[in-house]
């Protein structure tokens, strides 16, 4: 689930016509509205991230448009929903060692800050099946991340639920009255049971496989100003994603068997809308050009760019 994240949509790559990235940037321009942008039976490409295109720019997601439908590819590194301060990440790292590195089983990094995925100066010289190569491989990285950053998660409350014995234990040994030793006796038992169910969520998140992103339909809707032209498009749709740091335990979940079955995997329904307006001017990466629209605003303004020198418009 993205909450306070930037994410825009960068640059379009036609299958058939282009042999690489940097040849489709330099053919002539056109205009194009976002209707053509994005439909039609051709595959394109584009590209999500919080700035303009430039070498090492991050790209948040490459979206994969086809037949009406869009494969959307998690290529994030940050945490979007959830914040994982580092100065826990050594709590309970022995459970979180289990995963294997060179399979599609759930792995534990150890760290939740961490370089881009992905950015604009990978993909150069790269043609539109090597991009889509890439892309796989780094919502595969960005799903072991999410896992890392759950597991980190229930590793902290498993931690605190341990502190809150050892109080309860302290507390114990002050007092010998009847209440005392009834209340924190509860306490203990309730500690104990949320370790339990903590570490089985741990346990089932890291052997989560990991999933190849499907395609899911799209709208792009629009709303007219008041002489009949399009005023703003969105374009939105829901996939099945692994947001890092989207597992956030609480007691409520950790004591319900359903709750906790749940929690037990890294991937949840994301949605994904962005509002399109037009974008100025055109950047260029390693000799290829990108245009576009902007997304948001204020403060969560993002770029939707594609990799050519085309005016796109709205409509």
């Amino acid at each position: 689930m993205r909450v306070t994240m930037r994410k825009t949509l960068l640059g379009s790559l036609s299958l058939g016509l282009c042999l690489s990235l940097s040849a489709c940037g330099n053919i002539g321009s056109r205009t194009v509205s976002a209707s053509s942008a994005f439909g039609g039976g051709q595959q394109i490409i584009w590209f999500a991230s919080d700035y303009p295109p430039g070498p090492n720019v991050a790209i948040n997601d490459v979206l994969v448009f086809q037949n009406g439908k869009v494969t959307c590819y998690d290529t994030a590194a940050q945490a979007d929903s959830a914040s994982v301060s580092s100065s826990s990440a050594a709590a309970g790292s022995s459970a979180a060692d289990a995963a294997e590195p060179q399979s599609d089983s759930a792995e534990q990094s150890g760290s939740t800050t961490v370089p881009a995925i992905l950015t604009y100066g990978d993909l150069k010289g790269l043609d539109a099946q090597q991009i889509i190569a890439k892309a796989r491989s780094a919502d595969h990285d960005h799903f072991r991340k999410a896992v890392a950053a759950d597991v980190q998660l229930y590793q902290i409350d498993v931690q605190q639920a341990k502190s809150d014995i050892a109080a309860s234990r302290q507390s114990l040994g002050n007092t010998d009255t009847a209440g005392n030793h009834v209340a924190r006796g509860n306490e203990i038992d309730n500690a104990n049971l949320v370790i339990s169910n903590d570490e089985a969520v741990i346990a089932q998140l890291q052997k989560t496989p990991y999933q190849a992103p499907a395609a899911v339909p799209y709208t792009l809707s629009q709303e007219s100003s008041s002489g009949g032209t399009a005023a703003t498009q969105t374009l939105s749709f829901d996939y099945t994603g692994a947001p890092i740091g989207g597992n956030v335990p609480n007691d409520s979940c950790v004591l319900n068997s359903d709750c906790r079955a749940s929690a037990g995997t890294p991937y949840q329904k994301v949605s994904f809308s962005r509002q399109l307006s037009a974008a100025p001017g055109t950047s260029t990466v390693n000799g290829t050009k990108y245009s576009g629209y902007e997304t948001g605003s204020g403060s969560a303004i993002g770029y939707l760019e594609t990799a050519s020198s085309d005016s796109f418009v709205l409509g």
